[in-house]
């Protein structure tokens, strides 16, 4: 889809610490503004978040902040044994499809349970969503979402929950210990999520759980 015009900016900035006794790292950070302006003018399903005549709305690119921190430690130099360990945090992407906490009710019971969203405590689950409740007792534990009557799409949108993601990560850099045609053995696993909203602190060890296994053979030549 196409829109009238745009106005998209942002940030971003890295930051190197070169390796020095085995230790290196590095901090990559940015921040984007993602704002379209409606009338739609090409593709499908053009329904503008909003239709007042010079309004703009965030698409789901727009997020105040992101950065991810790698830290590695290389213990065995001849063989290029290392481990590292990255942390990426989100503030949270722009969620347009719902305006404030009134819409979280428009959603299917698998929407609802995906997106955490409760009554009075009481989960939505896939096979028995929440099909009403007071505007002040129904939340959501994945998202950022303005109270009743208080969304814009510009200024105040619903956005993800901020998260933070930690990753594990061994490897050999030369298997083989040769001087040519090495060999490399690495292997990652996520090791916690963790999330919260408005004090709510949650925290999933293992969940996502993910192993990564990667055996690189150089051509020969």
């Amino acid at each position: 889809m196409a829109w009238d015009h745009s106005e998209i900016d942002g940030l971003t900035g890295k930051l190197n610490l070169v390796e020095h006794g085995g230790v290196s790292a590095f901090v990559v950070m940015s921040h984007t503004n993602a704002i379209y302006f409606p009338p739609g003018v090409g593709g499908v399903l053009l329904t503008p978040p909003c239709t007042t005549p010079g309004c703009s709305f965030r698409i789901d690119h727009d997020q105040k902040f992101n950065a991810t921190t790698n830290l590695q430690y290389v213990f065995n130099k001849g063989a290029g044994a290392w481990a590292a360990l990255s942390w990426r945090y989100d503030s949270g992407l722009v969620a347009s499809a719902i305006g404030d906490v009134l819409d979280l009710l428009t959603l299917t019971p698998a929407q609802q349970a995906a997106a955490g969203v409760s009554c009075g405590g009481v989960p939505a689950t896939p096979a028995a969503g929440v099909a009403s409740c007071a505007p002040g007792s129904l939340s959501a534990s994945r998202l950022v979402v303005p109270a009743a009557g208080t969304g814009d799409p510009l200024t105040n949108p619903s956005r993800v929950a901020p998260r933070h993601l930690f990753d594990l990560g061994l490897g050999l850099d030369n298997l083989l210990h040769t001087d040519k045609n090495k060999v490399r053995l690495s292997s990652r696993r996520s090791a916690a999520r963790i999330s919260w909203r408005r004090g709510h602190t949650r925290c999933n060890w293992g969940t996502p759980s993910e192993r990564t296994l990667v055996v690189t053979i150089p051509e020969r030549r």
